[in-house]
């Protein structure tokens, strides 16, 4: 009888865990897919708009005294995510030819230097205005 009960607990104990494993790689392709997403999604906005993502700006802050400084901090979180981004792009499998990853990297490297020395204003992201079209 102890050997049946033994056998059926460890059998539970093998359907719950593959349950959860079967879960658990799900649930972690669906937030590797979500993130790869996002950034495919920055790549191609900032590459059509030479400018920083909405989604990787902060709320500005009300006070006006304050607006310098979150500047400079905004500046340097979006060359970080930049520089992110191109080591991204340097090794995705997302990009198969070489001329097109070159193309890519040159290109997130050119933005990323108008970022450092371009006036804030033309950075953010608008809604209001149209994209940037590739040859305009």
């Amino acid at each position: 009888m102890n050997a049946w009960l033994f056998l059926l607990g460890f059998l539970a104990f093998v359907a719950f865990f593959t349950l959860a494993a079967v879960q658990g790689t799900r649930r972690a392709g669906r937030i590797m897919g979500t993130r790869v997403h996002a950034l495919h999604q920055a790549a191609e906005s900032i590459l059509a708009t030479e400018r920083i993502p909405s989604l990787w700006l902060a709320a500005p802050p009300a006070a006006p005294p304050r607006r310098r400084q979150w500047q400079r901090r905004q500046r340097r979180r979006a060359l970080r995510k930049l520089g992110r981004l191109r080591a991204y792009m340097r090794s995705t499998p997302s990009i198969a030819d070489v001329e097109t990853r070159e193309y890519v990297l040159a290109e997130l490297e050119r933005i990323g230097e108008q970022w450092r020395t371009r006036d804030w204003s033309l950075l953010m992201e608008r809604k209001d205005l149209p994209e940037r079209q590739p040859g305009a």
